[in-house]
This record gives C-alpha cells, sequence and structure tokens, in this order.
C-alpha cells in the first residue's frame, strides 16, 4: 500500500482496524564528519506477509545526521496512518542522484573536504518486530551508524566521493536501552589513543578472538566533552546482556569488515546488563 506524501501531515481520522506508526532516526556518529546529508524519497513499514506500506516524500526529504548524536532524534514519519497487523522491518529509500553543480555537497569532512555521497544501494532494510492494534499506535527509532556505514576509500575520496553502506539498527522507542559513560584518562592519555566502546552481545565474550559470524553490534568513539575523561553513549539497544571493551585504537579500525581488526588491543572489558527504557552507566577509569 502506498501512502500520499501529503496525507502524512493530516490528523488521523477514525478508520476500521488502523492506527499509527511514528519513525525517528538517530545517529551512532562517525570520525571527522560535519555533515552527512542523505536524501529520502521514502520510508516502508514491513508487515509479517512480506508486503510494504510505503510512505512517500514528496519532494525527497535531505536529513543530516551528524547533529543527531548523544541521544539526538528527528521525525521521519509522525502519526502516519497503518493497517492493524503485525510488522516486521522498516525500509529507507534514498534518492541517489548526485547534487547538480553549485548546490553544496552532502559530505563535508573536518579536513574541509566536500564530498558527493556514492550511495551503495538505492534501499536499506532493519529488522523490527512490532504489532498495531486497531486504534493504536507505536514509535520506532532507528540508529543509522554512520562509523559502520562510511567507507573512506582513498580512491573514491581522490574522485570526490564517499561511499554509503548503511549500518542500521532499531527497536521500539519506549524499549529501548541506553549504555554511556567515561574512558579515564588512564586510558585515554595512552600516546596516539582514539578511544572507543565495542559492544558485543552477551556476557564474557573475548573481542580479540571474534570472527566475521561474531560481529560487534556496535561501537562508538568516545568524544563527549568531560572534565573527567572521554565521554561516550551508546543508544538503541534491546535490553539483554553485553560485553562492553575498550580500545585505543579505534584508527585502525576498518568499519567495511565485520571482523574485529587484529591490530585493535582491547584494554579492558566489562559485562553490561541492560534493561528496557533505562540507561545504564558504565565507567572506566
Amino acid at each position: 500500500m502506498r501512502v500520499p506524501a501529503a496525507l502524512l501531515l493530516l490528523p488521523l481520522v477514525s478508520a476500521c482496524e488502523q492506527g499509527d506508526v511514528t519513525v525517528l532516526i538517530t545517529d551512532a556518529p562517525a570520525d571527522g564528519l560535519t555533515r552527512f546529508e542523505i536524501t529520502l524519497r521514502g520510508v516502508d513499514i514491513e508487515g509479517s506477509d512480506g508486503s510494504y506500506t510505503e510512505f512517500d516524500f514528496d519532494p525527497p526529504r535531505v536529513v543530516d545526521i551528524v547533529p543527531l548524536r548523544n541521544g539526538n532524534t528527528t521525525t521521519l514519519l509522525q502519526d502516519a496512518g497503518i493497517d492493524s497487523g503485525d510488522y516486521t522491518g522498516i525500509r529507507l529509500r534514498f534518492e541517489t542522484d548526485e547534487r547538480a553543480p553549485g548546490e553544496s555537497l552532502p559530505v563535508a569532512r573536518e579536513n574541509g573536504d566536500q564530498l558527493q555521497l556514492a550511495y551503495v544501494e538505492d534501499t536499506a532494510e532493519v529488522a523490527v518486530s512490532f504489532g498495531i492494534d486497531d486504534l493504536g499506535s507505536e514509535t520506532l527509532l532507528l540508529d543509522l551508524d554512520l562509523r559502520r556505514s562510511v567507507r573512506e576509500d582513498d580512491d573514491d575520496i581522490a574522485d570526490g566521493q564517499l561511499r554509503f553502506d548503511p549500518s542500521l539498527r532499531a527497536v521500539i522507542n519506549d524499549q529501548r536501552a541506553t549504555l554511556s559513560g567515561v574512558i579515564g584518562p588512564a586510558i585515554f592519555n595512552q600516546a596516539g589513543c582514539l578511544p572507543a566502546v565495542y559492544l558485543f552481545e552477551d556476557f564474557d565474550r573475548d573481542p580479540a578472538g571474534l570472527a566475521d559470524d561474531n560481529p560487534p553490534l556496535a561501537s562508538t568513539v568516545a568524544s563527549i566533552a568531560d572534565p573527567t575523561g572521554r565521554g561516550y553513549r551508546i543508544g538503541a539497544l534491546e535490553a539483554g546482556e553485553y560485553t562492553a571493551a575498550v580500545t585505543c585504537d579505534a584508527a585502525v579500525d576498518d568499519p567495511e569488515s565485520d571482523e574485529v581488526d587484529t591490530d585493535i588491543t582491547f584494554e579492558t572489558t566489562a559485562n553490561v546488563r541492560l534493561r528496557a527504557g533505562e540507561t545504564v552507566t558504565r565507567d572506566f577509569p
């Protein structure tokens, strides 16, 4: 089912066996970006039968992902009408055309480079299971992990572009869990240290021994200003048991690979239990 974009702005009227869905988006930030604009043609919700309810943006919508870090979000769909039933995922549809000459380019880096965005695919999908009751509603949170989505290939950059292969997580918003904390000076003051936290599913994981069938669920560079150290935050997580691992070697990680780079040394690990709707603090002094 396709829904005209204009109808997304209208109040939902009473309808038989319908509810509504809201979709928010946030960012697990990448290194060294000051602007990263994606252009969306629409957002689709996948039903349990494999069909999609499609919500079109006309004109396409431009979203700068960089400000959406540290818990900030923007709304992609607001109270959009949808049939009641069971749903299994979200699909983003991208406008992949390059910006015309004279327009600002979608990507800006801290070193001053401005680049076109080269989409690997024109859609990106992520699984999330939820149900819509008659006259009910649900809010979903998408996390676009830019650090694992951006491909900094030297040849691409020489051609004036940055490859984008989206890495997404999704969770029911009021069930989301968050891990945050501070990495202390005993770690980040080491020579050449770019501190980061990697998060793996289950307790007592050995991050250095993980193969590509056990990749990290998420990672983030610790860059939040904090007088006691370098703050980090990983959001849009499901409740459960995890292993958090801290490294100084984030600069050598290759986000294009699911494997943990063999050159990465982890300083310490900790088991963390996350609960729905809560933020858990775990510092690494």
